[in-house]
């Protein structure tokens, strides 16, 4: 799990089960969840600059990192790391 650095409000969480879940602290339930990958998430990072972008990585059968949109969960851009 990581806390957005900007805000403190939003957590990330990324799930065996391929999904990629938004937290926010202002709500008792997730904010958002998504099928993120074709594999397990295995990697989560904040972008610093800005506040509603994160980027996940999936696990070996996947081999994509994405950039997300947290707003509307929207994929900003992915590249395929084939590794």
């Amino acid at each position: 799990m990581k806390s957005n650095p900007n805000t403190n409000l939003l957590f990330a969480s990324g799930s065996n089960d391929n999904s990629l879940i938004i937290y926010d602290l202002r709500i008792d339930y997730p904010f958002i969840k998504k099928n993120a990958h074709k594999a397990a998430v295995r990697a989560l990072s904040w972008d610093l600059n800005r506040w509603n972008f994160l980027f996940s990585g999936g696990g070996t059968d996947d081999k994509y990192l994405r950039s997300w949109n947290v707003n509307d969960l929207s994929i900003e851009k992915q590249i395929y790391l084939g590794s």
